[in-house]
Parts: C-alpha cells; sequence; structure tokens
C-alpha cells in the first residue's frame, strides 16, 4: 500500500510514500502460518509505527511534514522487523518510554 499526501514534490509530482514493512507485519498478523514470535514482533513493532504517526511531526504541520514523518517512521520500522533495531522500555526523566536501540544498546537518535 501507499499513503497520498495533498502535496507535491519539486517537479509536480504527488507525494505518495510506500509502506511496505508495515504492509508486511500486518500480512504476518492475517497469517496462519506465520509464527507467534513473528506475530509479537509485528504487534509491537505496529503499535510504535501507530504511535509515531500519531505525534504531530517534527518538523512543521503540513502534508508534506507529515509525508517526511511518515518515511522516517517506515525506515525505522524496518530496521525494527529485520532485526537491525529493537524496541526496549526506559525511563527518562522518571517517564517509562519505548526508546528504539541499535545492536549495541545504544539509542537511535531521532527514533523516539
Amino acid at each position: 500500500m501507499a499513503v497520498k499526501f495533498n502535496a507535491t514534490d519539486v517537479s509536480g509530482q504527488q507525494i505518495v510514500v510506500a509502506t511496505p514493512t508495515k504492509d508486511a507485519m500486518l500480512a504476518v498478523l492475517s497469517s496462519p502460518q506465520a509464527t507467534q514470535n513473528k506475530k509479537d514482533l509485528a504487534t509491537e513493532v505496529l503499535n510504535w509505527y501507530s504511535a509515531q504517526t500519531a505525534k504531530p511531526p517534527l518538523t512543521g504541520s503540513t502534508e508534506f511534514d507529515r509525508a517526511a514523518q511518515l518515511m522516517h517512521t517506515e525506515l525505522h520500522a524496518s530496521s525494527l522487523w529485520d532485526g537491525s533495531y529493537r524496541l526496549e522500555k526506559r525511563k527518562i526523566n522518571g517517564v517509562e518510554k519505548v526508546v528504539v536501540v541499535d545492536a549495541s544498546g545504544e539509542p537511535v537518535p531521532a527514533a523516539a
């Protein structure tokens, strides 16, 4: 699937953001052949994905900003889905948050 935005790129083409990682995770959830571990991962990452796309964009509030936010979320989701990154719960300033971390356990900048 893809999400169309009411914005155009520099050549005047409508901005469309493909969501192959989200689509793959949704397919796993509907597949009776998928393992429970894969379904659990899909659920966890999709919950994170939904929370990220529900936040106001970091850069502004235009359709272009929303498209950039979706592309950024999809990029990090692909790394979560393939195992390069993982989600961890950490206390930040006394508040428990879900944080995206790399293989060494370091938080991934701008993926919170």
